[in-house]
């Protein structure tokens, strides 16, 4: 089979195009035909040119072995490793599972350098296990520019869950949510943040987007499905550990207003260990300042008891029966 041609001007290697689509073609064809994902000994000759790293995508994408090509990629790293093309290398790489050595230290160099366009490869980075403190900066580059775009649910999903982030990332990845507040992954992607939401420079935001994210799901005619409950329970946990009493009040009309309703916990059917008890703190706290009723509000206290155990049934062992509990916490 005879390795397609390609121009290496510049203009041409800077992202997919027609070229690269050639060369998938090609890729793929190769693998039809000899049925071996680990060999590519036609690609090695191909490692001075710099055209050649759309050729050496298009493999990896197609399913090719990423140790068939291993060499040639070192190499052609070597001489093109912070071109714009080698960004598509780099994620092609990473997401085919080619070891990160192959590839480092060029790709923190390559994210640097191109931190205004480096989303696919700072994602493709991260989901590898690369360590977040050496694109730190990247990161926020790039979610500071996304937060207002689709493509930032790739970014924002990166990183999320990152407890190092700066208040200055948290603070862009709120804005994502708030943008695409219609998004089913903008409740959960603010849930994913969690003990972050609380932090003092990014609480009252944080509490203005859960307050939008949850505000069509608060009518009680309103129908949440399980993600939807059980995310929103998470939200709810993070946001009453807020230290400022303003903000906390906000947080507490919220999770009022979510146990009250009637599709709520009900529909819930998971919430992380350490948060089951964080909820029924809160509870508790709305009980003892009269903003809970133990008669008028006994069928969401209820609902609210099945959805503990169900959750962390160990944990609430030693309150039950949770009833009780709650009326103690009334007690005068």
């Amino acid at each position: 089979m005879e390795i397609p041609r390609t121009s290496t001007t510049r203009n041409e290697g800077r992202g997919p195009g027609e070229g690269f689509r050639t060369f998938q073609t090609f890729a793929r064809g190769w693998l039809e035909a000899h049925g071996d994902h680990t060999s590519a000994h036609d690609l090695s000759g191909y490692a001075d040119a710099e055209a050649a790293g759309r050729l050496y995508t298009a493999w990896l994408e197609a399913g090719g072995h990423p140790m068939a090509v291993q060499q040639s990629v070192r190499r052609w790293l070597a001489g093109y490793g912070t071109t714009e093309v080698a960004g598509f290398v780099y994620k092609a790489w990473l997401n085919a599972g080619g070891r990160m050595s192959v590839v480092s230290p060029q790709v923190l160099d390559w994210i640097a350098r191109h931190a205004s366009s480096a989303d696919h490869v700072l994602v493709a980075y991260l989901d590898r296990g690369g360590p977040f403190p050496l694109v730190r900066d990247a990161a926020l580059t790039c979610m500071t520019r996304l937060r207002e775009s689709a493509d930032g649910s790739f970014v924002s999903k990166a990183l999320a869950k990152r407890a190092s982030l700066s208040d200055e990332v948290v603070l862009a990845i709120l804005a994502w949510c708030r943008h695409f507040a219609h998004e089913g992954d903008a409740l959960w992607r603010l849930s994913q943040l969690g003990e972050k939401l609380a932090r003092p420079g990014v609480a009252e935001e944080a509490c203005a987007v859960a307050e939008l994210l949850l505000e069509p799901w608060l009518d009680p005619q309103s129908s949440p499905d399980r993600d939807v409950a059980n995310n929103a329970a998470h939200v709810l946990a993070f946001l009453g550990s807020i230290h400022d009493p303003r903000l906390r009040a906000r947080a507490y009309a919220l999770l009022l207003r979510w146990l009250r309703h009637p599709n709520t916990f009900s529909r819930s059917t998971f919430c992380r260990r350490p948060l089951v008890p964080r909820l029924l703190t809160h509870v508790g706290v709305l009980l003892e300042c009269g903003a809970i009723d133990l008669t008028a509000d006994g069928a969401a206290l209820a609902r609210f008891e099945q959805w503990a155990v169900r959750c962390d049934p160990e944990t609430m062992r030693p309150f039950a029966p949770l009833q009780e509990w709650f009326r103690r916490r009334v007690l005068p």
